[in-house]
């Protein structure tokens, strides 16, 4: 556990806020009697982790402190997987399966970060928790207890519906093919309370955000033919398993002389054992079924559009994948100790030499503007870099506008309405990612009022190849560069007309 804080605390202050945290911590900042219409209108994601940031804030804004609610929640995730994997095959398993989850670069960089992905394991580790004690105690406080990880899990993020509701029905069918009455009706009322507190969630909220960024397209069917969807699914299934074993890599793989066989093949190795030992042990073998399922049901609803399948949505795949790791391990070793050792060891090493992920360092990039920006000058903001702009304005002491701001003043600035609060000379900019380059100059000049004869511009979050066909405008519009500032993923240019 202590070496699971170390390498969550590790440099958590050290990254800058990047977009989605931005947002997450505006939203946050809503009054209470308005927090849950903002959350409604601002973000893509139930109101749980909201809620929870709005309270902590309470006690501190800093970079260090915003992250560190997601930190102890990861904590409870490593430690309720370490339960996980004793309760199910003893004290060696607990340790493995706590092992793997403090070192899953995933969870590691996910409970360094301002957004609900921290409480996504942890919902499920604990419904996994209380699924197993519902069974093996049969008592019906544990089925409350499943039910309430079930709303917990949804009110934290939609995509948290998949592993419930695979595991659900495969619960259902278990205790059907069984004759168990008695854990039958426990279960289906257990689910009834289950919907009936998620019920607001879905009328009030979903419908406003559904069909909004990846899920746009939701229920759109996707199929290819059998054979192309059979290779679209191997293929998709070792990039989410290449994320598990080494987080996201923006300039894909990085390690071109390693063949990447090496990333996920021992995955592939100890999943192949703990289904082979679906034959032996039927008493343990659950959570290698439900992974199956989970698997299989989880391709199916991206297919759907409901969900993509990897990246960091595949986070919702995580406990399942590490219990049944866990297990995987446990049979090699069992095969010989050296062989279990060996692939724990391969594992863990690619855990550790997987390079870091990218970071939009506007931190950087605002204090090295503050320093340089004189009285008078204008400043344009990029849309990308608008929600965590004027984060880092305020901490150097740059941010006129007033604190009555809605909390989604950034949503009335990318659509240009009069409610932006721009001021002090800084001008936050449009949406304009889907326009052709002429129009985006126009959107610029219609948000700056008239083009200055000095311009500083900020950058983040740029969408590829965006910030130089910017710059390459105002060249056309009689810019030349006088001080630039490049920073990772984020930089500043001061322009001067001719």
């Amino acid at each position: 556990m202590l070496l699971a804080f170390f390498l969550r605390v590790h440099s958590l202050g050290s990254r800058s806020l990047w977009f989605d945290e931005a947002m997450e911590y505006w939203v946050a900042t809503a009054p209470l009697a308005q927090l849950l219409q903002t959350v409604r209108m601002g973000v893509q994601d139930p109101p749980l982790f909201s809620i929870l940031l709005h309270f902590w804030m309470m006690l501190g804004r800093q970079e260090f402190w915003l992250r560190y609610l997601a930190l102890g929640v990861s904590m409870l995730s490593v430690a309720g997987m370490m339960r996980l994997g004793r309760r199910y095959w003893g004290r060696q398993a607990g340790m493995v399966a706590g092992i793997l989850m403090a070192f899953s670069p995933p969870e590691i960089r996910y409970a360094q970060e301002v957004g609900q992905y921290a409480l996504i394991s942890c919902t499920l580790v604990l419904n996994l928790l209380a699924l197993e004690r519902a069974f093996s105690r049969m008592e019906a406080k544990w089925w409350r207890m499943w039910s309430a990880t079930v709303a917990l899990g949804l009110y934290s993020y939609y995509g948290t519906s998949i592993p419930l509701v695979a595991v659900g029905l495969m619960v259902l069918a278990e205790l059907i093919f069984r004759h168990q009455v008695r854990l039958l009706c426990h279960f289906v009322v257990s689910s009834a309370i289950s919907v009936a507190v998620v019920l607001p969630l879905v009328l009030v909220f979903l419908p406003n955000q559904l069909f909004k960024g990846p899920t746009t397209n939701a229920f759109h069917v996707n199929f290819g033919d059998p054979v192309s969807e059979l290779a679209e699914f191997a293929r998709a299934s070792r990039q989410l398993i290449q994320f598990q074993m080494m987080g996201y890599q923006a300039n894909e793989f990085l390690w071109p002389t390693v063949p990447r066989l090496v990333i996920w093949s021992p995955v592939v190795i100890v999943l192949l054992s703990a289904f082979a030992g679906l034959l032996y042990r039927p008493v343990n073998r659950r959570p290698v079924l439900w992974l199956l399922g989970t698997w299989f049901f989880y391709y199916t609803a991206s297919k759907f559009n409901l969900l993509p399948f990897g990246f960091r949505y595949s986070l919702v795949i995580t406990p399942l994948l590490i219990a049944t790791i866990t297990y995987g391990i446990q049979r090699a070793g069992k095969a010989h100790w050296t062989l279990g050792i060996g692939i724990l060891v391969w594992l863990l090493s690619i855990f550790m030499f997987a390079p870091p992920d990218s970071q939009e360092d506007l931190r950087t990039v605002t204090r090295f503007w503050a320093k340089h920006h004189l009285k008078g000058e204008i400043t344009y903001v990029y849309y990308g870099a608008v929600p965590a702009s004027r984060y880092y304005f305020a901490q150097v002491g740059k941010d006129p506008v007033s604190s009555l701001v809605s909390p989604l003043w950034y949503m009335s600035c990318w659509k240009g309405e009069d409610t932006c609060p721009h001021g002090g000379g800084i001008f936050y900019g449009t949406w304009f990612r889907q326009l052709e380059p002429h129009a985006k100059m126009d959107a610029m000049e219609f948000t700056l009022g008239a083009w200055p004869p000095r311009l500083w511009i900020i950058f983040s979050h740029i969408y590829p190849d965006e910030d130089q066909q910017i710059l390459d405008g105002l060249k056309e519009h009689g810019y030349s560069l006088v001080l630039s500032m490049l920073a990772e993923n984020a930089s500043v240019y001061l322009l001067q007309r001719k």
